[in-house]
C-alpha cells in the first residue's frame, strides 16, 4: 500500500464506509456518530495493521475523533519523522 497522507486518508475512507455501513465519509465525520463502536474499531484496527503494519490504539479510533484525526494518527506511525503537516502539504 502507498503510505503517503492521501492513500491513508483514502484507505481509512473506504474502510469506515465499509465497516460502518455507511454511503459516504467526509474528513470532519467522527466515528461514534456516524454508528461506530468497540466491534467496529477492532475490525479497522485489524484491517489497518494488515494494511500499513502499524497498531493503532482502540483509544485513538474511539475517542471521539474524525477521519481526518485517525488519518493524522495513522501517518504518524507510519512515518514518525514527518511531520503531519507536511503529510497533508503533500497530499
Amino acid at each position: 500500500m502507498n503510505t503517503d497522507y492521501a492513500s491513508i486518508e483514502a484507505m481509512l475512507n473506504a474502510l469506515w464506509c465499509e465497516t460502518l455501513r455507511v454511503p459516504q465519509v467526509t474528513p470532519t465525520d467522527n466515528f461514534i456518530d456516524l454508528g461506530g463502536n468497540s466491534l467496529a474499531a477492532m475490525r479497522i484496527a485489524a484491517r489497518v495493521k494488515d494494511a500499513c503494519g502499524i497498531d493503532v490504539p482502540m483509544s485513538v479510533i474511539l475517542g471521539d475523533s474524525t477521519l481526518r484525526e485517525l488519518a493524522d494518527v495513522v501517518f504518524a506511525l507510519v512515518h514518525p519523522t514527518v511531520a503531519t503537516d507536511q503529510g497533508r502539504a503533500g497530499a
